[in-house]
């Protein structure tokens, strides 16, 4: 009886010991299962994630001049003349970045010229009538609006650092950067600089945001995982997804096809370019850079396209030697760029017309006719689907 007792004893003695443990042991799993690895590599934080780290590291001395521009990424780009797009990009000309203005195969136009103050980040609003950037003055980065063809700048944001502007599809809306709160979140405002409100709330890292074609959303790239990921959100920074999981993930777009981005995906400390599907699935790296080469994202009017930064290690300091952007304008000291397309009309597709009832195989023919201003650099039919009967099941051909 006195074993029985002491066993019973036992086990209550453990059972309130569980009882007093548990919570604490559970908090402790909680917190180990949040306690994912930080990305915290310095040198490359400090080249992607860090406003006006482009001007910063540029040396007029170290730069190459004398090599090709690349190749366009978009299959139509080479071939792109015509008053039907429009773009502009940052030069590195008399000891500074300043924004041109291009019609690509015909003409480009030096839109400022600010001694000592690097203008990046240029963005088109959708009839390319309006310009938004980033100027770096001194140490502060701040928001500048201007109508292409004035020869004067309106400045939007007063408040800390203020960059990555990017106009909503209506042009009605600018989302932006900026850590006018002691951290970098999402901000947006109305078109002329008024009512600027914050969309995010993370003590780490909130940055670069773009709107989705729809307007509907905003991509950025966030740190709160403790990794730099592509997000999206609603406008009003409601219903927050993630979308990526690659490391390092850096300059989210969306393009006709999907998702386009940088990352560090083999964390080698440089940055390749991704691509995914809309919901982030399907990631796959697209471009690997070379030694010591940065690809970043860039938007295109066909789709979406990079700047490829060389960098050489000085005393310790990485300095760009060489900025190439996927355009065909541009030279080897260019980045970033926005290129926008003013064709709107999609090609129109037609079928000949085919007889209700046929005993005998009846051929197909599929055309297709561009009205837009643009044309179609090609255009080849991936299927057909025809249905037997009026509640048949939907057949698929193969041209």
């Amino acid at each position: 009886m006195q074993s029985r007792l002491s066993y019973y004893h036992v086990l209550v003695v453990l059972g309130l010991m569980l009882a007093v443990l548990s919570p604490a042991m559970l908090k402790r799993n909680a917190l180990a299962q949040e306690d994912k690895p930080m990305e915290d590599n310095i040198a490359l934080a400090a080249r992607v994630y860090a406003p006006g780290a482009l001007a910063r590291n540029v040396r007029a001395d170290l730069l190459l001049q004398d090599t090709p521009a690349l190749e366009p990424l978009s299959p139509n780009s080479g071939t792109a003349q015509g008053d039907w797009s429009k773009a502009v990009y940052s030069r590195f000309v008399d000891g500074s970045f300043d924004i041109f203005f291009v019609l690509p195969g015909i003409s480009e136009e030096r839109l400022t010229q600010t001694s000592s103050v690097d203008e990046l980040e240029g963005r088109l609003n959708g009839d390319s009538t309006q310009l938004v950037y980033t100027a770096f003055v001194g140490d502060v980065a701040k928001i500048f609006r201007r109508h292409i063809g004035e020869h004067t700048s309106i400045q939007l944001t007063n408040q800390g650092n203020n960059s990555y502007p990017f106009w909503s599809p209506d042009g009605s809306k600018i989302v932006f950067q900026s850590d006018r709160d002691g951290q970098s979140e999402i901000y947006i405002m109305d078109a002329d600089g008024s009512n600027q409100i914050r969309l995010t709330n993370d003590p780490d890292y909130d940055g670069q945001p773009s709107f989705t074609p729809d307007g509907q959303h905003i991509l950025f790239i966030s740190r709160r995982t403790g990794g730099y990921r592509v997000y999206r959100m609603d406008i009003d920074g409601s219903n927050l997804v993630q979308l990526s999981n690659v490391p390092y993930s850096a300059r989210p777009f969306a393009t006709y096809d999907g998702l386009l981005f940088s990352a560090d995906g083999d964390f080698d400390g440089w940055m390749e370019l991704w691509k995914s599907d809309f919901d982030g699935s399907n990631a796959r790296k697209i471009i690997s850079p070379g030694s010591h080469q940065d690809l970043l994202a860039s938007l295109g009017a066909m789709g979406g396209g990079y700047t490829r930064l060389t960098w050489i290690q000085i005393d310790g300091t990485w300095y760009i030697q060489k900025a190439e952007i996927s355009a065909p304008f541009g030279d080897t000291l260019s980045w970033g760029y926005d290129w926008i397309s003013l064709d709107k009309q999609p090609p129109v597709t037609t079928v000949q017309p085919l007889p209700s009832v046929s005993p005998h195989d009846v051929g197909v023919t599929v055309s297709a006719m561009d009205y837009g201003p643009a044309g179609l650099l090609s255009y080849h039919p991936t299927t057909v689907q025809y249905r037997d009967g009026l509640d048949g099941e939907w057949v698929t051909i193969e041209p």
